[in-house]
């Protein structure tokens, strides 16, 4: 005797396949971009202790903040409160923050999942490898992403559609620092009829496997 919208179900099958893969008992910092109405926001308010960031455009980002802030469970700093600032520190355990694009370069502190579902296969590949970018910067550990694994159509004469599609690949090249370890489009991305399906992928830092693996040589040695 529960309703779900069909967007919480989808965040709901992509986190289930993130803790397929990882360990998420070290991930508490959360920065998404395009967090739509807020549903991986409440998800993680009612789920324990973390800290949200969702990046997204006016008028989504006021749309976000309303319905965020209806969330009794955490304290939601909304765009009014940080349009002047010229830095803005990742926010405590409990605490969510809506950002519009322009202030993601302003966001400054560690992250420890980065997340995007759909909306990067809207935009053209420059301005997707720049929220990587911001990403990488952002020393996030995991990113996690759902696209369309053959890219959205192309623009055409009378159709809609982006100038270049984001393919699947280039999101490797886009994260030099990341290697891929998980992808998968059935049961947690959806396989469709007309060949473009929508796909989860899973990277992870390559520092951190570094570090790991110096420390158990390390423990090996002593």
């Amino acid at each position: 005797n529960k309703w779900f919208s069909r967007s919480f179900l989808n965040y709901l099958l992509g986190l289930t396949f993130l803790k397929k893969h990882i360990d998420t008992s070290n991930i508490h910092r959360v920065i998404e971009v395009g967090g739509g109405f807020g549903s991986l926001g409440e998800i993680l308010s009612q789920a324990g202790e973390y800290s949200y960031v969702d990046i997204d455009i006016p008028p989504t980002a006021a749309v976000s903040s309303y319905y965020l802030s209806q969330q009794s469970e955490i304290t939601l700093l909304p765009y009014t409160e940080t349009r002047n600032l010229e830095t803005i520190s990742f926010p405590e355990s409990g605490t969510q923050l809506v950002l519009c694009p322009w202030q993601l370069p302003q966001l400054q502190g560690d992250a420890d999942l980065f997340v995007n579902f759909i909306s990067f296969q809207e935009m053209e590949p420059d301005v997707v490898e720049h929220y990587l970018h911001q990403a990488d910067r952002l020393n996030c550990s995991f990113i996690l992403l759902r696209n369309l694994r053959e890219g959205k159509q192309q623009k055409k004469e009378n159709t809609l559609g982006v100038e270049t599609p984001t393919l699947a690949g280039d999101y490797d090249h886009f994260l030099p620092n990341y290697q891929l370890i998980a992808t998968n489009v059935n049961p947690f991305g959806f396989r469709t009829l007309d060949g473009f399906h929508s796909e989860l992928r899973l990277y992870q830092r390559t520092e951190n496997n570094w570090i790991e693996l110096l420390t158990k040589l390390h423990s090996w040695i002593v």
